[in-house]
């Protein structure tokens, strides 16, 4: 079959060898000539292996502190439990009971006493106050905690995976502060908790709620408030901003504020424990702050019924709990050593690079 002459100039396995300027036309590849190519650098190749093995390591990290964490809410979802089932008989005697209100100066301040109905209302309304912050913070975390733990995905941590991850810090730092206190000779008092089941329950709910209102709310959010009153420091925020927290920028009066309440909080903790306890529970302290000013009340709330909790599930269920809870916190350690350096550098970066900018006078445009 004769091929017209016209045909054979448009296809380009007859051009000449030397003529490549069909590809420039239909090839998707741009030619680059190799004169323009960079050469290979094999200190920016090790350089940029580096930082993709150093990304991927800390997108393992993150996969192991979110699975951690998740690890975590399912067991204080238990607790919760525990919780709700034990408050009709919680209810039940409370009603012959009388309890007292306090605040921090830094003493605990007896403020008023609460008996019959109006104890049985307070402690429904602690109850409830932690089950709304509970549910609150599993909305908030679903989709992002999700996607931590399938990819590990970097940048801002879910609100699960900021409370697991402190917790987990705070969990490792006390476990080691009174391994070491210990070890030189000094044993540290612990409040006996033999009181019957309900009245733990109640006596650790008051502890997550109320002890944020006195130290959160009454310490960081009025104080907060008045400043930016009298201050006119920024545009007028809601009251109900102040006290549910949350979204708040972190300048000199605000982490001001958070080391006063901590400070106040700490305190607040030698006449049930002793002075041995001041360190750690002043660290707390900031993390409550943080999580107050950071996310809101909600967040601070579930960071404390975290702590107070710990064990009520080993109170319900008796010793075939104990194994479960020794291994879950040897993993909670594990992880928390990794968090108490993460936390530790961002704090270090935080001072060294945000409180310092904030402190240098600004450039008049």
């Amino acid at each position: 079959m004769n091929i017209p002459d016209d045909t054979k100039r448009q296809s380009p396995d007859n051009l000449p060898i030397n003529d490549l300027s069909f590809m420039s036309a239909q090839s998707p590849i741009p030619m680059i000539p190799w004169q323009s190519q960079s050469s290979w650098d094999p200190e920016r190749w090790r350089k940029e292996q580096r930082e993709r093995e150093i990304k991927e390591w800390k997108s393992r990290l993150k996969q192991f502190g979110a699975i951690c964490a998740l690890s975590l809410f399912i067991y204080l979802f238990l607790a919760l439990i525990v919780m709700l089932t034990v408050t009709p008989e919680a209810m039940s005697n409370l009603s012959d009971e009388h309890r007292i209100l306090f605040i921090i100066t830094p003493e605990v301040k007896e403020i008023v006493t609460i008996t019959g109905l109006a104890l049985v209302v307070f402690f429904l309304f602690l109850v409830a106050v932690i089950t709304i912050s509970f549910l609150l913070t599993i909305r908030r975390s679903a989709t992002t905690i999700g996607r931590e733990i399938a990819k590990g995905n970097p940048g801002r941590h879910s609100i699960m995976l900021t409370i697991g991850g402190l917790f987990f810090a705070m969990l490792f730092l006390t476990t080691t502060y009174y391994l070491v206190i210990e070890a030189g000779g000094v044993e540290p008092s612990v409040p006996d908790y033999d009181d019957p089941l309900w009245s733990q329950v109640y006596l650790f709910a008051m502890a997550s709620v109320w002890e944020e209102v006195v130290a959160r709310i009454l310490l960081i959010g009025v104080p907060l408030m008045a400043f930016d009153i009298f201050l006119k420091r920024k545009r007028r925020l809601p009251a109900a901003k102040y006290f549910l927290g949350g979204g708040f920028q972190f300048g000199y009066i605000e982490v001001g504020l958070v080391l006063f309440s901590a400070e106040m909080f700490a305190l607040g903790h030698i006449e049930g424990w002793d002075f041995y306890k001041v360190i750690p529970s002043a660290i707390a302290g900031l993390c409550f702050g943080y999580l107050f000013l950071k996310f809101g009340f909600y967040a601070a709330v579930v960071f404390h019924f975290s702590f107070d909790f710990l064990r009520i599930p080993i109170e319900f269920f008796g010793e075939s709990s104990i194994m479960i809870v020794g291994l879950l916190t040897l993993l909670w350690l594990a992880c928390g050593a990794m968090f108490f350096i993460y936390y530790s550098k961002k704090l270090g970066s935080f001072i060294s690079s945000e409180l310092l900018r904030q402190s240098q006078p600004q450039k008049q445009g």
